[in-house]
């Protein structure tokens, strides 16, 4: 049961908190859905759309999904999308449970495992369809395959895997990179290993010559301190660098020194690792981990290495360095070595899960404000510079029946109104961070604050707490308002996620000039509930 609980709590907040909301990338699987409904739009422009490149990505598989929804329901459903990626990150917890149980331990020694992988610094990924369909699903794809490839079997399932891994994302590549290695060292050099060869030069070459190069790339003596940063990424929840540099670098010579050890079979170490059925799978594991980690140092920004995306390998990282080194100790070291790691990973789940909570609630805000705003004003409030063509894209969406918001809202002229004597902090300054030809050069900020609201109770029915933009006119927009985390200690003694209070902040310029009221709304189960401080918004600007 112990080892149930990570899952349990992870599948708890997916299913409370996922939605049917289309965010970020997902347009770009909108637009291809509505274009392909469209009966003027030709065979061949929807085939060269199927197959189109998105950045420097094939979504093929993302856009397969995406049709399938669309022929199954009617309808694009991103609730699917969502679920379909959280799959792939069972199934690969599945799958290192099975190499665990070759170690013959107590099942509980395994418990790391599920709270690193499932762990809540994932969440944009878990949230976000396009994102859990790509940066989840293509590490099972490629893992699978490998893992396929290592039984000795047909080729057929692990060619398969990975060539939908290549239409997945673009490190999918590696399942036939490192699937090449795996041959060379089971010494299949006959027919199948002609056929696996051929197809990686294939893949190889459409990859050089068909796909566009990304052009941002990292000066080389970032490479390896980003590698490193990216492999350790799971020792923060901030932006803080030296934790997971630390960390980056015992892994990095964790798993080097079992690849070296189990290539050679120095010492009683390399033996075991030799001896062990699960090690091979395992070290292919980590060279992909390892590869990952160069390309996402060579073409990512330092800044984003430590975003929660990409933060999936550093949970596999983790999980296969503390498979390797249980494989090489004896049987009391291995017992006192997993209680050890056991009691951290707990604790890192538990600080994740704290740290990142509110992150989940604000995106799931602005997923329902989203929603709402579209639904009676049609249009999401987005920056101008793409109000257009994502307003635009939902009304065909609509129009041709291919997707719509779900309403999660009363009619706003229904909700009941309560004179709220506390007065919120408004005001209005640039932002000397944003420096964005498209956002603008240091754009004004709207932050409204109010330290002392209380939150409304999480449970059946509350969709959470809202700040309100009213025009003179009536309408009614919401913007999330994200709950402020308590102090570690205080949730660890009281159980409280979340301070009292309600704070937001959005670009001045998402407004028309003008005068506005500023209000807080609260749905709980009871109902939505409006609080009117007679507080004025004025955007006199256009910055």
């Amino acid at each position: 049961m112990l080892l149930c609980l990570p899952v349990l709590v992870w599948l708890f907040i997916l299913q409370r908190y996922a939605v049917n909301v289309v965010l970020f990338d997902d347009y770009a699987l909108l637009r291809f859905i509505t274009h392909w409904a469209n009966p003027a739009t030709p065979w061949p422009t929807r085939l060269s759309e199927l197959v189109a490149v998105h950045n420097t990505h094939y979504i093929i598989y993302d856009r397969l999904v995406a049709l399938a929804t669309y022929y199954t329901t009617g309808q694009i459903n991103f609730l699917v999308m969502i679920v379909l990626g959280n799959a792939a990150l069972l199934a690969i917890v599945w799958r290192l449970w099975t190499l665990f149980r070759t170690l013959e331990l107590p099942a509980w020694a395994f418990l790391p495992v599920p709270c690193w992988v499932l762990s809540l610094q994932s969440h944009e990924n878990m949230f976000w369809a396009m994102a859990g369909l790509q940066n989840f699903t293509v590490v099972w794809f490629v893992l699978e395959s490998l893992y396929q490839l290592h039984r000795r079997q047909s080729l057929a399932w692990p060619l398969v895997l990975g060539v939908a891994a290549v239409l997945t994302s673009g490190n999918g590549v590696l399942a036939f990179l490192v699937g090449s290695l795996v041959l060379l060292h089971q010494r299949r050099r006959g027919f199948s290993g002609l056929i696996w060869w051929g197809i990686t030069a294939l893949v190889i070459l459409v990859r050089l010559t068909i796909l566009p190069v990304n052009e941002h790339k990292t000066p080389f003596i970032n490479w390896i301190p980003n590698t490193l940063l990216s492999l350790g990424s799971a020792m923060t929840n901030q932006d803080s660098r030296l934790l997971p540099m630390v960390a980056g670098v015992g892994l990095a010579a964790v798993l080097g020194t079992a690849l070296l050890m189990w290539l050679s079979g120095l010492g009683k170490p390399g033996k075991r690792l030799q001896q062990q059925p699960s090690t091979n799978v395992l070290m292919a594991f980590a060279v992909v981990i390892l590869a990952t980690c160069l390309l996402l140092a060579i073409y990512r920004p330092t800044e984003d290495i430590l975003r929660d995306r990409y933060k999936i390998y550093a949970h596999l990282a983790l999980s296969v360095a503390y498979l390797l080194v249980l494989s090489v100790l004896n049987r009391r070291w291995q017992l006192a070595g997993a209680g050890l790691v056991t009691a951290g990973a707990v604790v890192m789940n538990i600080a994740a899960f704290h740290a990142n909570m509110p992150n989940v609630i604000s995106a799931h805000q602005l997923r329902q404000a989203d929603a709402f705003n579209f639904h009676y004003h049609q249009t999401t409030v987005p920056l101008p510079y793409f109000r257009g063509p994502i307003d635009s894209l939902l009304l065909e969406a609509k129009q041709r029946n291919t997707y719509q918001f779900p309403v999660a809202f009363t009619p706003p002229a229904t909700w009941p109104s309560t004179t709220m004597t506390t007065p919120i902090s408004v005001s209005t300054a640039p932002d000397m961070a944003v420096n964005n030809s498209m956002i603008g050069y240091h754009p004004d900020v709207v932050q409204i604050s109010e330290s002392n609201f209380p939150r409304v109770q999480e449970g059946p029915g509350s969709r959470g707490t809202y700040v309100v933009i009213e025009t003179t006119g009536g309408q009614r927009f919401l913007l999330p308002a994200a709950p402020a985390k308590s102090g570690f200690r205080q949730f660890l003694t009281t159980g409280q996620l979340y301070r009292t209070g309600v704070s937001t902040g959005t670009f001045a310029k998402r407004f028309a000039q003008g005068n506005y009221q500023v209000k807080i709304l609260q749905v709980g189960g009871e109902g939505p509930k409006l609080y009117d401080p007679s507080q004025r918004l004025v955007i006199d600007r256009p910055n």
